[in-house]
Order: structure tokens, then sequence, then C-alpha cells
């Protein structure tokens, strides 16, 4: 298992999933992706909490990267 995955395996046991599409989009994504991945990011920290605006957003990048992640391990 290669440390990409096991970092993204870390995050996902803290509850970081908004980390891990930062992690998906910088390393699978294309710009657009990380640019939204990281704006949601200082959402999320500024607000304390995503909307679920932000999640829809979030989840649909994770849905469409986390295959090229698991491609890699």
């Amino acid at each position: 298992m290669n440390n990409l995955y096991k970092k993204y395996l870390k995050n996902e046991d803290c509850n970081l999933h908004t980390e891990n599409v930062v992690l998906l989009a910088e390393n699978f994504g294309d710009s657009d992706d990380k640019i939204i991945a990281k704006g949601i990011l200082r959402l999320h920290e500024e607000l304390g909490h995503i909307t679920y605006e932000l999640s829809q957003v979030r989840r649909e990048i994770h849905n469409r990267l986390f295959p090229k992640l698991q491609e890699a391990k």
C-alpha cells in the first residue's frame, strides 16, 4: 500500500474528509479541482462546519477522483 493511500486512510480515521478531497485533487485532479477543493477546505475551517451545498461539491470531487487513488495503490 502506497504512502498516499495510507495518508488517505489515516485522514478518514480522523474524519478529515475535506482534507482528503484536497489530497485527491492535488494528486489526481486538474487545476479547477485543486482550486475548488482548497476553497472548500478554507470555508470549512472558517465556518467550523461544512454546508450542505459545499458537501455536495466535495462529494462530487471525491467520487470522481477516489477511483484514481484506488488504481494507484
